[in-house]
């Protein structure tokens, strides 16, 4: 398996796991927010199926980024980038 990336390893090469756990959180509570908003006028003006297709969407695309990144770094990490 890959190396990753995540808050454990933010939290120690930072300011220490407040930080990080606050970075963490926030994205939580912002997602939670707009996703529940955003699916819920998604549903009322285009209907469940619509709505259930972007989330879908969304949700593959928010697992690409982290995957994307994670390896961009560790190229990095190796001296592999140009």
């Amino acid at each position: 398996m890959g190396r990753t990336v995540g808050p454990c390893h933010y939290s120690r090469q930072s300011r220490g796991p407040g930080r990080a756990s606050g970075i963490v959180q926030s994205g939580l509570f912002i997602g939670a927010v707009i996703g529940s908003l955003g699916f819920g006028w998604t549903v009322s003006v285009h209907g469940f199926g619509v709505a259930w297709t972007v989330l879908a969407v969304l949700a593959a695309v928010a697992a690409a980024i982290p995957a994307y990144l994670s390896a961009r770094v560790a190229r990095e990490v190796r001296g592999t980038e140009p």
